[in-house]
């Protein structure tokens, strides 16, 4: 379970490392999981960083008044059932998207706006993992990761 301690600290230098391990604790957790619905992990990866951007430019403010919703959507995403069984198991990429071999076989079939996620999802990842210091997790990190690029 996500520890949401960052939300008091209105995201200085350790609340965006906070939120930073938060989301990969939980794209870790849930990566190989099947769902559908409120945009995935895709989009709360996508949200943290741009609350950790917001932070990291001076927005701190702004930044904090986001984290309310934030939360909410982790706290929807979790709601929704595991569809494995129904939909298929979710399979990973075979290659790191920070590679051309990825870009050229690229063409999944388990995620609805693939590309246009895709790209905007390694970002938002790689943004954050930059803010992990412990190698071990940045490692299981990336090979969970693969479940979203596959």
């Amino acid at each position: 379970m996500v520890d949401f301690k960052y939300l008091i600290l209105g995201l200085c230098g350790m609340a965006r490392a906070h939120l930073a391990n938060a989301m990969v604790d939980e794209l870790i957790r849930t990566a190989a999981m099947h769902r559908r619905g409120f945009g995935s992990l895709f989009h709360v990866i996508n949200h943290a960083t741009a609350l950790s951007e917001l932070s990291r430019l001076g927005y701190r403010k702004l930044a904090k008044q986001g984290m309310k919703a934030h939360h909410r959507h982790l706290r929807l995403l979790r709601s929704l059932p595991e569809l494995s069984v129904e939909l298929g198991e979710l399979k990973p990429a075979k290659h790191d998207p920070r590679t051309k071999k990825h870009w050229k076989e690229a063409d999944s079939t388990q995620w609805g706006a693939h590309l246009t996620h895709e790209e905007k999802t390694v970002y938002g990842f790689f943004t954050l993992l930059r803010l992990i210091e412990s190698k071990k997790k940045r490692n299981r990190a990336e090979e969970k990761f693969l479940y979203l690029m596959g």
